[in-house]
């Protein structure tokens, strides 16, 4: 009887074990979907706009889809995000439309977004690393009201290499980071009047019609992201990332740009297999 009894309990311990092990290995998410709040800060500076430079500091969504295999991975995303522009050199300017009339404070307003996809392969992997190297296609489109008392956008269409590395720090912590580098864009951008008139055209068709093809010589808009994720649970985690992006464009006056942005993130793990 007590041979019998321990030959069951070995049993026992030996299926528990085997279990705990397939489950740490068998099963890893195929798909992860994330949402994000954003909250940034922007410095503009164009001059075929003004001479002024403007800040922003913005809030913004973020959804995301990634599809992951073992060497590979495709991901889709979108944001849109808004916040009010102020020229320390000018402040809060106050207008008058007519003497004796009302008055209004001038606080000229940003909404931009993002619309992206992207593929990148295994290049490197480790026991507690992978690195991986790809490309993304992504617009860009910016657009305000009131700068320079009038309205303002710009609109780019990136072609980006992207380089990705991880590192898994035990099963619930991974640190990511990730920097894009754009080779080719076509941008497009108000003219110096500010103003597209073109009576047989949109003002929206006639201005995305003058995109221009910028390359990496005349267009610079290099970015880094860190980010750190916690597992939740089996199906879900949180994520901290933080991004800079530094923007340069010569043509046919000086852009620059640069963000400095941080989001909080809900993910979702879904689509597991079996390895």
């Amino acid at each position: 009887m007590k041979t019998t009894l321990k030959l069951v309990a070995g049993l026992c311990f030996a299926l528990a074990i085997a279990s705990a092990r397939a489950q740490d290995s068998q099963e890893k998410p195929g798909a992860e979907f994330r949402i994000s709040y954003l909250r940034g800060t922007q410095k503009l500076h164009d001059l075929q706009a003004s001479p002024m430079i403007y800040y922003t500091t913005y809030n913004g969504l973020n959804l995301d889809y990634k599809r992951i295999t073992e060497k590979n991975r495709w991901e889709f995303g979108l944001e849109a995000k808004t916040g009010n522009m102020i020229a320390p050199e000018l402040g809060e300017r106050e207008f008058q439309i007519e003497e004796g009339g009302d008055s209004f404070v001038l606080i000229p307003s940003q909404y931009f977004g993002e619309i992206r996809a992207g593929y990148q392969r295994q290049v490197s992997s480790k026991s507690k690393s992978q690195g991986y190297l790809g490309g993304m296609i992504r617009d860009e489109f910016y657009y305000a009201d009131g700068l320079a008392m009038n309205t303002w956008s710009m609109n780019s269409l990136e072609f980006a290499a992207r380089y990705s590395h991880f590192v898994e720090l035990g099963k619930k912590h991974r640190i990511e980071g990730d920097v894009i580098l754009p080779l080719v864009a076509f941008t497009a951008r108000m003219p110096y009047s500010n103003v597209v008139s073109q009576p047989e055209k949109s003002q929206a068709k006639a201005f995305l019609e003058e995109s221009e093809f910028a390359s990496i010589g005349t267009y610079q808009h290099p970015e880094i992201q860190l980010s750190y994720r916690y597992h939740l649970a089996h199906r879900s985690g949180l994520e901290f990332r933080y991004s800079l992006d530094w923007l340069h464009y010569s043509e046919p006056r000086s852009i620059k740009k640069s963000n400095h942005e941080i989001a909080l993130a809900w993910v979702y793990f879904f689509q597991f297999a079996h390895h």
